[in-house]
Order: C-alpha cells, then structure tokens, then sequence
C-alpha cells in the first residue's frame, strides 16, 4: 500500500535483479518479525533465498560471541563479567551484540594503546547505554505485541526487577494481584 512513488517500489526489484544476477554477492537479511507479516514485494525478492529462523543461541555460541573482541586481542574481561552478560542476555543474539558494543565502546574510552579490562562495574554502567541504545528495537518489539501479551510481559519486567528470572506462578500471581484473570492457554 505504498504510494507509487515510494524508494521501496524501486528499492526491492532492485534487490531482486541483483540476487539473480550477481552470484558473486551475498546477502544476509536480518527479519525481527513473522514472515507472514512481510510484504509481498519483500516476500518475491528473497523467494529463492535460503532461510533459516534464529533465535536465542546455544550457550556455547553466545560465550563465543561475547568472548570474540578477548579472542582478537582487543578486549579482555574481569572474572564473571562473561557470565554476568550472558544472564543478561540469555543468549539473545541482538541484545547479546547491542551489550557487548556499548561494553567494548565505554572500555576503550581513554584507554590508549593498552588492551583495556571489562569489570562488572563497567558492565554495569553500559546497561543503560544499552537500552537507550536500543530503544528503537525495544520499542518495534513492544508494538508488534497484541495487548495480552504487552500485559504479560509488564508483569514478567515487574516481578523480575532485582532478580534475573521469575517463575511462572510468581506471574500468575502478580497478576491476580493487579485483578487480571489469565486462562492458561494465554498464559502459554
């Protein structure tokens, strides 16, 4: 429902030739929503595309990621700090990425030629770098939500502030506390 003369008209037949055409050219396409929610424009450029649906990595993967830029030489990490992110994160391959670059980014502000030291308390200091920083995915994640799902995860963010994980009766019965009734197949 794009007006004619809008860039993504253009922008996706584009795309499609070059796929086609230029065999030499790889792409990697990164899509944070439901496939059936995509365009059919978008849907016809990557028809030929091979997909695969990732979501949170492996614990190993996720400790190899976070553990690249010490690998590299480029950054080294405090006792626990690894672990601490990963909790954190718990494997999200975005949150993951967005974590570690605002961790990188504050650990190499003035730290000249030496490899510079990530601590708990740096890691501590970049959370909220980190959730600005991504506040425009935050946000495209929260509206994409129906509204029963907006109130379950309000709940999950309440009852696990100052603690990393909540059961699923500890929701249950914040909820009921808040007088919302909750049929286990939304639960679920």
């Amino acid at each position: 429902q794009l007006p004619a003369t809008a860039a993504a008209r253009y922008f996706f037949p584009y795309l499609r030739r070059l796929i086609e055409t230029e065999r030499r050219l790889h792409f990697l396409v990164v899509i944070g929503r439901k496939t059936e929610e995509l365009s059919s424009d978008f849907k016809a450029t990557f028809k030929a595309a091979k997909f695969k649906r990732v979501s949170v990595l492996s614990g190993q993967d996720a400790r190899d990621l976070v553990t690249l830029a010490e690998q590299q030489g480029s950054l080294r990490f405090s006792v626990g700090v690894v672990d601490a992110l990963l909790q954190l994160t718990n494997g999200h391959p975005y949150l993951t990425q967005l974590l570690c670059q605002q961790l990188w980014d504050a650990a190499h502000l003035g730290a000249g030629d030496c490899v510079p030291v990530a601590t708990q308390a740096l890691l501590d200091q970049v959370i909220p770098k980190a959730l600005e920083a991504g506040q425009n995915v935050f946000e495209w994640i929260w509206d994409g939500l129906p509204p029963a799902e907006r109130v379950m995860l309000a709940a999950v963010a309440e009852a696990t502030e100052g603690q990393p994980a909540v059961t699923e009766e500890q929701v249950v019965e914040l909820l009921q506390r808040h007088g919302v009734r909750v049929l286990s197949g939304d639960l679920e």
